[in-house]
């Protein structure tokens, strides 16, 4: 399958490149702290910043929101001039998954900033298909809001188009099928979000009781590390405490059960960049 966005080489700063694929149906998560290269990446991408090296390379439109809307603009005059029924449906359907139908007489500069910033998404959403580029543009919408983006993105990615997302949001990221993540400019990790959890190392080890004197005397000598692996979890215990850690993994005693829990996303990133 062909890729719609192609990154070849591409720097921000010297001394690092990336070189990466988006294909059709594909979501590109760009994270990084604040002021340290996701949205100047997303930028880039966009053609509205200089690369320090390196080419972009696009097989499909180009979809960015609007900058602004005039004074009287509202949803019904942006369904009208829509040049033919299959956009005017496109337009209507993602107006209704954002749930913003009964504001579509509503002058947008008059709504309150999610929506007006919902109201900022629908011309893209609703394209045919291309490449949609956003740089912090959904970052505050609500939760309802957000449920109906994830909807209309979605029909978009099915009719072939792709993302690229730029959030300080990791609840976003969870469909990136590629994730980029920077620090100071320079990548820090590019790849799938499962190469990133495994990178990321521990997971923890939560352990409940039913009388705790007992199995504090089990838990307290010893630590345990706990890795994923693609044969599933990995523990290992200190130099002598092997029979320890196999009574904890096997609940023995007061232990009611031992459960391992990986970095959120949000750990997962904050690892790399900490």
């Amino acid at each position: 399958m062909a890729d719609l966005l192609r990154l070849d080489g591409v720097s921000l700063r010297a001394g690092s490149s990336l070189t990466l694929g988006l294909g059709p149906g594909q979501m590109m998560g760009v994270v990084s702290p604040a002021g340290q290269g996701a949205s100047e990446l997303v930028r880039a991408i966009a053609g509205l910043e200089r690369l320090k090296t390196g080419g972009v390379h696009m097989e499909a439109e180009k979809l960015l929101p609007p900058g602004g809307f005039g004074r009287r603009a509202n949803l019904n005059s942006l369904l009208a001039r829509k040049d033919n029924l299959e956009d005017q449906e496109r337009t209507t359907q993602t107006v209704m998954d954002l749930g913003l139908w009964e504001h579509r007489a509503t002058s947008i500069s008059d709504l309150p900033e999610a929506l007006h910033q919902a109201c900022r998404l629908v011309p893209a959403l609703s394209a045919a298909t291309g490449i949609l580029i956003l740089d912090g543009d959904l970052d505050l919408l609500d939760l309802w809001l957000l449920e109906g983006v994830r909807i209309a993105l979605a029909r978009l990615l099915a009719r072939g188009g792709a993302c690229v997302l730029a959030t300080n949001r990791p609840d976003l990221l969870t469909d990136a099928d590629i994730l980029v993540v920077l620090k100071d400019s320079v990548p820090v990790f590019a790849g799938p979000l499962e190469d990133l959890w495994r990178r990321a190392g521990k997971n923890t080890l939560e352990v409940a009781t039913r009388n705790q004197p007992g199995a504090r005397a089990l838990v307290e000598p010893f630590s345990v590390r706990v890795t994923e692996t693609p044969d599933g979890l990995k523990l290992e215990a200190e130099e002598g405490q092997e029979i320890a850690a196999r009574l904890l993994r096997d609940g023995y005693g007061d232990v009611r059960y031992v459960i391992t829990r990986r970095p959120s996303l949000a750990e997962a990133i904050r690892s790399l960049v900490a």
